[in-house]
């Protein structure tokens, strides 16, 4: 779940994928099974599947008449690279009959290294077809500010690793501060991730950032246990 940090309220959320191994007893995180999806060169299929999952979720809720918010879908560079990404993107969506506003297409910034125009033609497709583009994972290894001046995208999402010490730690409010800033001048929203405590929760509404999301606001559950306890409460 993502939240408001001006309101808390519930306005969206990331869709996740876990690996559920029933004769072992185990759940695997993405981190031990996208790479070797990756160099097997089968990890377009599970990202489609998650964004066809997340289109079937909320064509439901639409049909149920619960409250509807939008998802948001992480994809592989290794998928955003493949011919025809955005019109099979928008093909997955269409036969579902959602609108295009609720789904957000995350992608990450490290998609550059594959193909250095891969990202504006990409994000460029996509937003021309009323789709959301977020950039994901804003800060892991070295963050490339040339990304504002190349690229228009709607959303940033800050990782982890940037807002560990909001709350606490001046320079940490600074730069998240800044960034925020050059954000908002931009017309980006932004989304800070792996928010715990209340300390950085109070330090984002400060710094004015649109959305938080990590295990304060909620852990990753499965949808039903979502819908329980953020759109029917």
């Amino acid at each position: 779940p993502q939240s408001s940090c001006e309101t808390g309220e519930i306005v969206g959320a990331e869709a996740l994928i876990r690996y559920r191994d029933s004769e072992r007893g185990m759940q695997a995180l993405p981190s031990s099974f996208i790479p070797a999806l990756e160099d097997m060169g089968e990890i377009a299929a599970i990202d489609f599947f998650a964004l066809s999952k997340a289109c079937e979720t909320v064509a439901r809720w639409q049909r149920e008449g619960r409250k509807t918010i939008p998802l948001a879908v992480n994809f592989s560079r290794r998928t955003i690279g493949d011919e025809g990404f955005v019109e099979r993107v928008a093909q997955t969506v269409a036969s579902h009959g959602v609108d295009r506003s609720f789904i957000e297409i995350e992608i990450t910034e490290s998609a550059r290294e594959e193909d250095k125009t891969l990202l504006r033609t990409v994000a460029e497709g996509l937003r021309a077809l009323g789709f959301r583009v977020a950039i994901d994972d804003f800060g892991v290894d070295n963050a490339n500010f040339q990304l504002f001046i190349q690229l228009e995208f709607d959303v940033l999402k800050i990782d982890k690793s940037l807002v560990w010490g909001l709350g606490t730690e001046d320079r940490t409010m600074q730069v998240i501060c800044g960034l925020v800033d050059l954000c908002t001048g931009l017309g980006i929203e932004t989304v800070a991730e792996g928010i715990e405590t209340d300390e950085q929760y109070r330090a984002l509404r400060e710094a004015g950032c649109t959305r938080a999301q990590g295990y304060l606001i909620g852990r990753p559950q499965p949808i039903g246990e979502f819908e329980r306890g953020f759109l029917d409460a």
